[in-house]
């Protein structure tokens, strides 16, 4: 059954309470928007429509693409101590040390790639995400204002014949 099919069965006093509870709760398009324009890189917009495994893929590559550049610098650096000109020299005549610099920067082009097209495709589909998530928000609480009503109802039966 969809929202709407379960709206029909409530009472009026369910469907205030499902509204009420809803303003409070409903996400907003607008709100996602300036989270996507501000920190897209970061997934705040995901985190914000309760989707933390989509907003780790948009986080994840970053952290990642951070550690690789931080850790391939300080290995060759440590190689190279002795100043900018060694630095160079050593990162071009030593395989190792060039080629993980390569693999690095090659691996943080296609990592940041990889986030970068899923901040564009959420430009255009975040409207449709927060109202899918506004959909499982109000589900979620049509469903727990109908339980209450039932354990209500079992718990009061001496009430009901009075």
């Amino acid at each position: 059954m969809n929202n709407i099919e379960l709206k029909k069965e409530l009472t009026d006093k369910q469907l205030n309470l499902v509204l009420t509870k809803m303003l409070r709760n409903q996400k907003s398009v607008i709100i996602a928007y300036i989270l996507w324009w501000f920190l897209a890189g970061f997934g705040a917009h995901q985190f914000y429509l309760r989707r933390p495994v989509k907003a780790l893929l948009i986080l994840l590559p970053i952290i990642l693409s951070i550690l690789f550049v931080t850790s391939s610098f300080v290995l060759t650096t440590w190689k190279a101590a002795n100043g900018v000109a060694d630095f160079l020299k050593n990162i071009i005549s030593d395989p190792t040390g060039g080629a993980l610099l390569v693999v690095s920067i090659l691996t943080v082009i296609i990592l940041c790639l990889i986030s970068f097209f899923i901040i564009i495709f959420d430009l255009f589909t975040l409207s449709r995400q927060v109202a899918k998530a506004n959909g499982k928000i109000e589900r979620g609480i049509i469903e727990r204002v109908v339980s209450a009503s039932s354990e209500e109802e079992k718990s009061s039966p001496v009430e009901k014949v009075l």
